[in-house]
């Protein structure tokens, strides 16, 4: 399997196998294990298989089949604090993309 790695990642790791640098080492691999984890095809997981997002999960598709807009349901996980999985504040177009997927 070829990888393909940037600029900087391959000056990291020259620099990390002809010097003693454990800084550099450690980054060169960390910026190799990203390229390679990814694969083309794969996007983010769905809503709710991360830790922690099981209960808002549960609060979006009740509230939704309660018949609440998705205006309403961003406004009530805002009010209660709740962050969405980037730590931002919650969108009616982000509910959407939610329940549709979990229908």
């Amino acid at each position: 399997m070829t990888i393909k790695l940037t600029q900087r990642a391959r000056t990291l790791l020259n620099s990390a196998r002809s010097a003693d640098c454990e800084r550099c080492r450690a980054l060169a691999e960390s910026l190799v294990l990203t390229r390679t984890r990814r694969k083309r095809g794969q996007g983010a997981k769905p809503y709710g298989q991360l830790p922690g997002e099981a209960e808002t999960l549960a609060m979006i598709m009740t509230w939704s089949s309660d018949g609440l807009s998705h205006s309403a349901i961003a406004q009530r996980l805002n009010v209660r604090h709740i962050p969405t999985r980037r730590g931002t504040d919650w969108w009616p177009t982000v509910i959407s993309r939610i329940v549709r997927q979990h229908r």
